[in-house]
């Protein structure tokens, strides 16, 4: 009876890893004696009657080494293939589940930040205080935007975005005399939300961002220095100084260096992930501090309004020039909430009239509500941006007709 590839080739394959290695060029045996053990003394008719069987099989196990390795080869195509349709099939499933990376992030990164800017302030009896300006891209805008309207819906976390919950955050690192950053591998972790460190050392954490922010523009108080905890300033000591009982940033000295980096930080199937940016371009102030002074705008870009509903929403969308001169204002300036939007309606060719448009300072790309309650049934809106403090406005934006009219 003819044994099967698979039996012969088992019952070889330990004899096929002891095979003698032969010079270059010499021919060797599929089974030499050395692979059994023969020795030059065993009789020759044991011999004889050995090699005979050798003989006899010698071709059959070629054979099914042939077939058994094809086999093989076939065997494990297709094992890859069904491990890449399954991986396939997984990754399509978990493409189609991860909603809120399709959607607004499909590169699979986050966008990378433009440079931040530095405030400082010295206060020669209350410490010194540094703010921080940085930017939202605008698919963290969108996706704010997504996010209050599935609120509104009454739409799940899972359903709408394909995750159990996710958080937005801002990474700030620092950098002391053109010296080495902060940041160790230890912030790449979802359990990671800076060390334990005094306030003024604030620098260090993960600054959370409202999942519903969409503004362009963010600031917040980076580090304020009224005394030091247990005297020591940490990291920064190298620039901090002390000018009779109060503590001060020795910037004329020495440069402080900062950059930033956006983090989602989302759970599924109940595991926390993080998807991040790459770290946005430094900026530094103090002694060899490469943060130009801001220029003030001379004019406000005109918006455009689109998609004007019968509830008062429409969708508002901002130049990026827009943003910048808001940054003068705010962060060189220190005006407060300095830009406000005016929005006004009207029906047929009557009269232009003023409406009240939902938290008017804030700017952003995105919808926006102007209250119709008061001026009864309307066709039309336009919308202009102002800045009072500055005796700037833009022109009034081309008019957008109520959706069905």
């Amino acid at each position: 009876m003819k044994k099967s590839s698979l039996s012969v080739l088992s019952a070889v394959t330990l004899s096929l890893t002891l095979l003698p290695v032969s010079p270059a060029g010499a021919e060797t045996a599929l089974f030499p004696q050395e692979t059994y053990g023969l020795s030059s003394e065993l009789p020759q008719q044991e011999c004889g009657l050995f090699d005979g069987v050798l003989g006899s099989i010698q071709g059959e196990v070629e054979g099914a080494i042939t077939d058994a390795i094809r086999d093989g080869i076939k065997g494990g195509k297709k094992d890859k293939d069904k491990k890449e349709e399954k991986g396939g099939a997984e990754n399509k499933s978990n493409a189609q589940k991860m909603k809120i990376i399709q959607e607004f992030f499909p590169r699979g990164e986050l966008s990378t930040q433009r440079k931040p800017h530095l405030r400082y302030s010295g206060y020669k009896d209350n410490g010194d205080s540094i703010r921080l300006w940085y930017n939202l891209p605008k698919e963290f805008i969108a996706l704010a935007g997504a996010y209050e309207q599935s609120r509104e819906k009454g739409e799940s976390m899972e359903s709408r975005f394909g995750v159990e919950d996710y958080q937005l955050f801002l990474q700030t690192d620092v950098s002391i005399d053109n010296g080495p950053w902060q940041y160790t591998s230890a912030w790449d972790s979802p359990d990671w939300n800076g060390p334990e460190q005094p306030y003024y050392l604030a620098f260090l954490c993960n600054t959370s961002i409202g999942n519903n922010e969409q503004a362009f523009y963010k600031n917040f108080e980076l580090s304020w220095l009224t005394y030091l905890e247990n005297g020591s300033a940490g990291f920064l000591s190298p620039i901090v100084g002390k000018d009779g009982n109060n503590y001060h940033y020795d910037l004329s000295n020495h440069t402080l260096g900062v950059r930033t980096r956006l983090v989602l930080k989302y759970k599924e199937n109940g595991k926390e992930k993080c998807l991040f940016s790459a770290w946005s371009p430094e900026t530094s102030i103090g002694r060899e501090g490469n943060q130009t002074p801001l220029a003030a705008p001379a004019e406000i870009a005109t918006p455009s309004v689109s998609e004007f509903k019968a509830d008062g929403h429409y969708f508002l969308n901002v130049s990026d020039s827009v943003f910048d001169g808001l940054l003068y204002c705010e962060a060189e300036a220190d005006m407060f909430e300095p830009y406000v939007i005016e929005s006004q309606v009207r029906k047929g060719d009557g009269e232009w009239m003023d409406v009240y448009t939902a938290n008017p300072p804030w700017i952003f790309s995105g919808y926006r509500l102007a209250s119709l309650n008061d001026v009864g049934s309307v066709d039309e809106i336009r919308v202009r941006i102002v800045c009072r403090n500055l005796d700037l406005a833009s022109e009034w934006s081309e008019v957008a007709r109520m959706a069905g009219k």
